[in-house]
């Protein structure tokens, strides 16, 4: 049948007619409602995500609330975390590798399981950080984006919310909403409200079981200031927990901007005055090596009215400051050092006998703790000297092989990292008690101040001490901390092989 054509026909007709075709279903035109619905959708997923986001916070603040407010902490704290740690995963919303995060969460929880304490609610956060960071970035190329994206978000934890809220008010007609909203409410829920009220109160006149609820419901004494410092305490919580559950990848990968090379400050150094000072430092600190060689192994004397634990005591701690200034050093002069045929030897010479002072008062250290007895703050020393003689060795092992100042800070942050974390776990209170305990060289009083921890070490051996009936207390699974339920443990077991021999029981120092 040939085409026949109506000349005159409006083309709003004609474009209204497509129907009458046969094959219309195939030939209808498109019409770009759909598109602008389209353009609909991420107003709509915007919402949703708000949404889902504000219920996770509202979960995870009702359970701050039962794990923090009012209770001792303990195994809380990593109840917690992993708490934070899914309500980020389910934000997000999609499969991602979470291996890689869910160790680093692991590892940073194991210190503060062991026992609560600076150190390891530190390494609790930071751990929390870095999962958080990792699960959002995906997975990082390199170790210096997954850096970047930590540091990032612990910016973003004082700013993110109030960023947010400003953006919401920014973004939202707030006025239009609250009247359309009042209307409807008042539409839909003015006669419903009303008549439940007026039936409510027949009901009260009628039964007085029911008034009775009604009295005691309403009988309720607020305590204001408890309700402040929970408010307060909420919304302190809510602003931390943000971030964790709206930073996105943009906000955490580092900006795509060319690198900018800054010159590096002389502060007056060049390859001559280098030498120079290579030469004078080296001849300074073999004197000083020398002379402690003969007051220690030699027949060196010391002066009228100095002990033995006097002089240990007045060189630990400056010689451990040479040897950190002689690292800065060090680092400062390393630019210079291919400009002249002795330089790096002078150095590695310099940088050894830099080790060989640490390690000198390190041996300092040890006679005044011989002499006088442990302490937390000797243990911290000792520990620190053999940092300082090992980060030397890693500078001299830079120069040897000729490695950047970010490979050296990367190797420090890690020694340092391990070291404390490593720490966490040792219990340096028992150490203190046992070794002086031992070794008779501190009074029982100072012990009697050592963590409830010690306690192990101090059952039965200080007479009738008050601190002899001192061990870890812990009131319920928030507050449980494995190291006191250990020493606890191990404090009623003694106790009990004592009443079972119906003596005294001596520790052995445990």
């Amino acid at each position: 049948m040939a085409e026949q054509v109506f000349h005159g026909v409006p083309r709003a007709l004609a474009l209204d007619g497509w129907w009458l075709n046969a094959d219309a279903q195939y030939d209808a035109p498109q019409f770009h409602g759909q598109d602008i619905d389209r353009n609909h959708l991420p107003t709509t997923s915007s919402n949703a995500t708000s949404r889902k986001r504000l219920i996770l916070l509202l979960a995870l603040l009702a359970l701050a609330d039962i794990l923090f407010f009012g209770q001792a902490v303990g195994l809380s704290i990593a109840v917690f975390t992993v708490a934070v740690f899914l309500a980020n995963l389910i934000e997000l919303g999609t499969p991602r590798r979470i291996t890689g995060p869910a160790f680093v969460l692991i590892a940073g929880t194991l210190p503060v399981i062991e026992f609560v304490q600076t150190t390891s609610v530190f390494f609790a956060c930071l751990g929390l950080i870095i999962a958080v960071a990792w699960s959002r970035l995906g997975v990082p190329d390199s170790v210096e984006k997954l850096s970047y994206a930590t540091r990032r978000l612990v910016m973003l934890i004082p700013v993110a919310a109030v960023k947010s809220g400003i953006s919401w008010f920014k973004n939202t007609p707030v006025q239009s909403d609250v009247n359309s909203l009042l209307h409807g409410f008042i539409r839909n829920w003015a006669i419903p409200l009303g008549g439940a009220l007026l039936i409510l109160s027949l009901l009260i006149i009628a039964n007085p079981v029911l008034e009775q609820w009604l009295t005691d419901l309403l009988d309720v004494n607020f305590d204001v200031s408890n309700l402040v410092t929970r408010s307060f305490f909420w919304g302190g919580m809510a602003l931390v927990l943000w971030p964790f559950l709206t930073a996105s990848p943009t906000q955490l990968s580092p900006a795509k901007t060319a690198t900018q090379l800054r010159k590096t400050r002389s502060f007056g150094l060049n390859a001559r005055s280098v030498t120079n000072a290579l030469v004078l430092f080296n001849c300074l600190l073999a004197l000083q090596l020398v002379l402690d060689g003969q007051v220690f192994w030699g027949s060196g004397t010391l002066p009228a009215g100095v002990s033995y634990a006097t002089y240990a005591h007045r060189g630990a701690y400056p010689l451990l400051a040479t040897a950190l200034l002689a690292g800065g050093f060090a680092l400062a002069a390393r630019p210079f050092l291919d400009e002249g045929r002795w330089l790096k030897p002078l150095m590695l010479v310099w940088l050894g006998l830099n080790v060989m002072l640490t390690l000198s008062s390190l041996y300092r250290l040890g006679l005044y703790i011989e002499a006088y007895g442990l302490t937390y703050l000797r243990i911290r020393a000792g520990i620190w000297m053999v940092l300082v003689a090992l980060w030397l060795g890693m500078i001299a092992w830079q120069i040897l092989c000729a490695k950047g100042n970010g490979w050296l800070l990367l190797r420090s942050f890690v020694l340092g990292a391990a070291t404390v974390y490593l720490g966490c776990f040792i219990n340096f209170a028992q150490a203190i008690a046992t070794y002086n305990l031992n070794h008779q060289r501190s009074d029982g009083y100072y012990l009697c101040t050592l963590n409830p921890t010690a306690s192990g070490a101090l059952w039965g051996r200080l007479g009738n001490l008050i601190c002899t009936e001192k061990k870890p207390e812990i009131d319920g699974w928030r507050d449980w901390g494995f190291r006191d339920w250990r020493v606890a443990r191990y404090i009623e077991s003694l106790e009990s092989q004592t009443a079972t021999q119906g003596g005294h029981h001596e520790n052995s120092g445990r």
